[in-house]
Order: structure tokens, then sequence, then C-alpha cells
């Protein structure tokens, strides 16, 4: 693993672990992502507009809390991706999970500019917890019918169906743990169910992903 590499999943973890946001709430209980009568409020206006303002850490996680996620915001976390902060802006946009947020971690999962194992560390982190959320499942689906690299297209079908946690990451990672399949919502067993689909469609998966993929279903309300 290159040193640049590495200092971004550490960063990543920290944010996971530290983030109250990265605990996934329940699917009813998290805000609709298309749902804006409730939005969250935007940071207060400062001096400087968002797009001039510093980046680190602390920043992009106050712009990251107001849902949905304004053009603005989507911008600056462009410029941070572009400053190295990849992994951390892919766990802010999952948490926000709104539909520019989404739209705009779906593009970056799919960058082939981005070195793939930098894009497999930031799905790990970000699809895995979020993964019985049908904007998230709809999201993958539409990777998966993309041009995705077949190594980074295994990293999102495992991050939907395996429970590789201590496989991906140290045993110090506190990464959230998504909610389990057998309590999924009606949609995102629908959408799960597709994707298991899809997924053997496309072939090129490993035989013990393929029993994941089939543990999952067999989890699956009806």
């Amino acid at each position: 693993m290159s040193g640049g590499r590495r200092r971004g999943l550490a960063a990543s973890l920290l944010l996971a672990a530290c983030s109250p946001t990265q605990r996934p709430a329940p699917p009813g209980d998290r805000p609709d992502a298309r749902d804006t009568a409730t939005a969250t409020p935007a940071p207060a206006a400062s001096a400087a507009p968002i797009s001039d303002a510093p980046i680190s850490d602390a920043s992009l996680r106050a712009l990251a809390a107001a849902r949905p996620m304004s053009e603005e915001t989507v911008a600056v976390f462009r410029r941070a991706n572009a400053e190295g902060y990849f992994g951390v802006t892919a766990v802010l946009l999952a948490d926000n999970g709104s539909p520019r947020a989404l739209d705009l971690l779906e593009e970056m999962f799919a960058d082939r500019a981005v070195p793939a194992a930098r894009r497999i560390d930031a799905i790990r982190l970000t699809v895995y917890p979020h993964r019985v959320e049908p904007p998230v499942l709809e999201l993958a689906g539409r990777l998966l019918a993309g041009d995705l690299d077949d190594d980074v297209a295994t990293a999102l079908v495992e991050s939907i169906f395996d429970d590789g946690y201590t496989r991906w990451f140290p045993p110090s990672a506190k990464v959230a743990q998504p909610p389990p399949w057998d309590g999924a919502p009606p949609e995102a067993a629908r959408l799960a169910r597709a994707l298991a689909a899809q997924a053997r469609a496309r072939g090129r998966l490993p035989a013990a992903l393929l029993e994941a993929i089939s543990r999952t279903e067999a989890a699956l309300p009806r």
C-alpha cells in the first residue's frame, strides 16, 4: 500500500470512527434523500464564499451536515478531492445521502483517473455501512451497469452482500456496521434481489462472493 493511500485510508477511518453521522440510523429514521421539506439548515454564512474557504476535515464535515447538499458544496468537495481528501469526502457524501451528494459519490467511484485501490477503500468505507438504504443500492446498480473496473466492481458487490469487515479493515477500525438484511425494508429487499441478479449476469465474481450473494438473498424478507 502506498504512503499516500495509507494516509488517506487512515484519515477516512478516523473520520468514520469519530463522526456520529457515520452510524447509520434504521432506514426509516434517516432523512429521505429526496425530502427537501425537512432539510437541515446550511451552516451560517461567512464573510468569504464557501467556494473560497480553506479545506479541512472539520470544514468538510460542517458543509456535509446540510441536507440536501448544495451545488456550491459539491464544488467544494470536488476541490477537496483534488487536494487529497478523496476518502474523507466519500465518507461524508455517503453520510449526507442527498441526491447531489450521491451523484458525486457515484462519479468518484467510476473515475478511472483515481487509482482503483483508493476507490476500493472508499467503497468499503461508505457502501458497506449504508447498504440497506435504497438510494445506495440504486447507485450500486448504476455503477455495475457502467464501465467499472472489475476489481472495483467486485469490491462494490462485496460491500453490498458480504460481511468481510475483518478482511477489509485493520482490527482498530470502528467502521459502523449495517443493519441486518433480514430487517431490510421492502424496497431495499427488492433492490438487493435485482442487484444480485445484475451482479451474477455481469460475471467475473469469485466463488466465495457468489456464495455470499446467495446467503444474503436467503436472508432477505419476503
